[in-house]
């Protein structure tokens, strides 16, 4: 069953440097990803009602099952079938204290600070397509290099140590509005240094050369 989540609003609660992007704002639910947060994967906090039934049913979720009809608890409840993720929620934990002890002021200006650099960087590129506002981005920057598909950018790239992603970005429809079926994307955050960016920089001029030399 499907829920009405955000998977990037959740991601961003681990990176703005504020929580206003916690609230529900008429969905289902808001979910809070652990992998965002540096813990493990597999775990989201949950916030927020839901009226829908559940699956995968198990134990400790419901109220009463027979033949014709089953009652579900109330949220959070009726999603905690079977045997909880206890490590996950301490690990969770562990986490947003981590991050709260770097500071999320601290590091939302150091993601757009690395974000600025890595696309000043690329800006000096010819034939190179740039996505997003030129300042006040997120810790990330989006981008297309003439002629050479976005996998096979970041495919060369992972060979020489830069870790990036391509394809779609769970975003078909805007691929689509920009007229474009995928991007390559840097990602950065609180870990990453300035001797990386300049690094990635690097890299993207090779696999640049390796595809038009």
């Amino acid at each position: 069953m499907p829920l009405s989540t955000n998977e990037r609003r959740g991601s961003s609660a681990l990176h703005l440097g504020n929580s206003e992007c916690v609230n529900v704002l008429g969905r289902d639910l808001d979910c809070t990803l652990s992998a965002a947060a540096a813990a493990a994967v597999g775990s989201l906090a949950r916030l927020g009602k839901s009226s829908r039934d559940s699956d995968p049913g198990g134990g400790e979720m419901i109220l009463s099952v027979d033949f014709f009809k089953t009652t579900y608890k109330k949220a959070p409840h009726r999603f905690e079938a079977g045997t909880p993720d206890i490590s996950g929620p301490i690990g969770l934990h562990a986490a947003m204290d981590y991050l709260d002890t770097l500071g999320r002021e601290n590091i939302f200006k150091h993601d757009q600070e690395l974000a600025t650099r890595a696309c000043e960087g690329l800006a000096r590129f010819k034939g190179i397509r740039l996505f997003g506002p030129k300042s006040g981005r997120a810790g990330l920057v989006s981008f297309l290099l003439k002629d050479i598909h976005a996998h096979d950018a970041v495919t060369v790239a992972d060979q020489r140590g830069v870790a990036l992603r391509g394809g779609h970005h769970c975003t078909q429809p805007l691929m689509r509005k920009l007229g474009v079926d995928s991007t390559a994307r840097a990602s950065f955050y609180f870990y990453n240094t300035n001797a990386e960016v300049d690094r990635f920089i690097e890299v993207m001029q090779e696999v640049q050369k390796f595809f038009t030399s």
